[in-house]
């Protein structure tokens, strides 16, 4: 035994641990364990030509595998992955120049690999929300990257009105949300040329000069 396979020998997922039998053609079985946690006999010659890798699980764990990556595949994430990986790499995506064509990047630990995306944004919610960037001048990467619903990202699109005031820059809707006063009141004054600290802080209801 020991000058065919010694104890210990690796073949694959499988160990040699002893000799077990001959066949009826002479063929010489062995024991081994498997790194499954396995055991299993087989025969010395199919380990030596690398027919024989495991107790069974590796085919098992192949087909597992290859169902797992079908389903990904059909998922609304990889889409979303994909359609990602498209928009900013793909010249000819239709959305190309507003995203790869503008500098928009994808971050190198998702770009090949939609585990790593996966595992970071976790599943969509439903089927109201899509994948949307925090912040429109950054890429997609880490910390950069939600869920959001239409009306989220329409508050978090590139075109959003944004008011400086006090060294604080927020959307236009913030500022109204804060001031108490409607986004159309912000949006009138911003339209006659006022400038972002006035139209701020000014009341919603000026007063008027006495008579």
């Amino acid at each position: 035994m020991k000058a065919h396979a010694p104890i210990g020998s690796r073949f694959g997922r499988l160990v040699v641990r002893a000799a077990s039998h001959r066949g009826n053609k002479g063929e010489l079985h062995v024991h081994c364990a498997c790194d499954c946690g396995k055991s299993h006999i087989a025969k010395l010659m199919r380990l030596k030509n690398g027919t024989t890798r495991s107790c069974g699980c590796f085919q098992r764990d192949s087909t597992s595998n290859r169902a797992a990556k079908h389903r990904a595949c059909k998922s609304n994430e990889y889409r979303s992955w994909i359609q990602m990986n498209q928009r900013c790499t793909n010249p000819r995506h239709h959305a190309f120049a507003s995203y790869g064509g503008r500098g928009i990047r994808i971050a190198a630990v998702w770009r090949h690999d939609f585990a790593a995306f996966l595992a970071y944004i976790g599943p969509r919610p439903s089927r109201a929300y899509s994948l949307d960037r925090i912040d429109n001048s950054k890429g997609y990467e880490p910390g950069n990257v939600q869920w959001a619903t239409k009306a989220q990202q329409a508050r978090n699109c590139r075109s959003t009105i944004r008011l400086t005031h006090n060294d604080e820059t927020h959307p236009l809707h913030v500022w109204a949300e804060r001031l108490g006063v409607s986004t159309m009141l912000l949006h009138n004054r911003r339209r006659l040329g006022w400038t972002d600290e006035r139209i701020v802080t000014t009341p919603k209801h000026p007063r008027r000069p006495s008579s």
